[in-house]
């Protein structure tokens, strides 16, 4: 059957209008991972806006932050392992628990500030560590006390100046909330040091005092007992 000339460029005409309507409906499809790919890019830009707002100094202390809670996690878990004193490996699990909980904040801060935080400690860390692995009992007990009074008092003086002079609200926010942590952690840590150094040194003081009075008697008795009999 053949088409009259109007029909068939009616139908002609229908073609084309279903072939650019396919033609809309495919790229329409197409257009969400477009558009997903600007949205990532435009967030990734927007992350990288945001970083850059905030002061280098600022910058600095999360990323050092991030380094010395992971250091106090990493090192409290070996002294859990390689203390001898109840209360020192006490101390250790504390310091697992509360830096642990304080990075996962920081990291939440950080992400939203679009900063990649180290998750590693940083390399002074990584040598105390390294060192004291290799210790136990008392030796370790004296030297990671005394690393721990160490590190926190360098610490408590970086978020005491960030809770006074941050410019970021979140970042200033952190700060005072870890700083009252980190001052109770350096005073358990004093208390602790003191107390590993009074064990240390006790034992030994009191043989040198008992030799020196020992020794001192006997030469002092005869020369008494001499000037008497003459």
């Amino acid at each position: 059957m053949k088409l009259k000339p109007v029909q068939g460029v009616a139908f002609a005409i229908g073609v084309a209008l279903a072939g650019l309507s396919y033609a809309q409906t495919s790229s329409s499809d197409r257009t969400p991972s477009s558009t997903d790919r600007s949205t990532t890019a435009k967030s990734a830009r927007s992350d990288k806006k945001t970083s850059d707002k905030l002061p280098r100094a600022e910058r600095n202390f999360i990323e050092k932050a991030a380094q010395h809670n992971a250091a106090e996690v990493e090192l409290g878990k070996v002294a859990e392992k390689n203390a001898s004193s109840d209360e020192v490996k006490k101390f250790a699990r504390q310091m697992v628990d509360d830096h642990t909980k304080a990075n996962e904040e920081l990291k939440t801060m950080a992400q939203a500030k679009g900063i990649d935080m180290p998750a590693e400690p940083d390399r002074s860390h990584r040598r105390a560590m390294d060192k004291m692995q290799k210790e136990t009992g008392a030796d370790f007990d004296r030297d990671y006390m005394k690393d721990m009074v160490k590190d926190h008092e360098a610490d408590i003086k970086d978020y005491q100046k960030q809770a006074r002079d941050a410019k970021d609200p979140e970042v200033k926010a952190y700060a005072e909330k870890a700083e009252a942590v980190i001052q109770k952690h350096l005073d358990m840590a004093k208390q602790l040091d003191d107390t590993m150094r009074s064990a240390s040194n006790t034992p030994s003081t009191r043989n040198r005092s008992a030799a020196t009075g020992s020794s001192a008697r006997p030469s002092s008795e005869p020369r008494s007992s001499g000037t008497g009999n003459r």
